[in-house]
């Protein structure tokens, strides 16, 4: 069962029959067609919602209410990936690294260096591994963006 499509318009009734207050529709139907009604909407309902049956808003929710949110998760999102990028960084440095020494600094090149099962090796590079990520991750450098690579 799939849902009809809905104008911007529409979009906009349907949430005001729900309860959500607009203070600017046209500011409201340049969000709803640039991030779409999902992305604004149902990805934060659930903070909003007085019923879901019939899906009912809190009194007073406002439009810009899931504009809040959203940048929000946004900002979070930003920050968390601009963490994850730090860490896939050092483990590409690392790993590189550890294998320019096991291998040579063009050992990459040979399929054979990819086959070896050396634990030891692979026991260094565990741990190398884990230590990057627990001190990309320690509590004190949460605020520290500028451990970047």
């Amino acid at each position: 069962m799939s849902k009809p499509f809905a104008t911007l318009e529409k979009q906009i009734e349907i949430l005001k029959s729900r309860g959500v207050v607009f203070n600017d529709e046209e500011l409201a139907k340049s969000y709803l067609y640039k991030c779409g009604y999902y992305n604004l909407i149902n990805a934060y309902k659930e903070l909003f919602l007085a019923s879901t049956s019939p899906e009912h808003y809190l009194p007073g929710t406002k439009f810009e209410c899931f504009l809040v949110a959203h940048d929000i998760d946004f900002a979070y999102r930003q920050i968390i990936l601009s963490r994850i990028i730090g860490i896939e960084n050092s483990l590409k440095s690392i790993v590189a690294y550890e294998f320019a020494k096991s291998f040579g600094a063009e050992g990459y090149c040979d399929l054979n260096n990819f086959k070896e099962r050396d634990t030891k090796k692979c026991r260094e590079l565990q741990i190398s591994i884990n230590k990057t990520i627990e001190e990309a991750l320690k509590p004190n450098r949460a605020n520290d963006l500028s451990f970047q690579c």
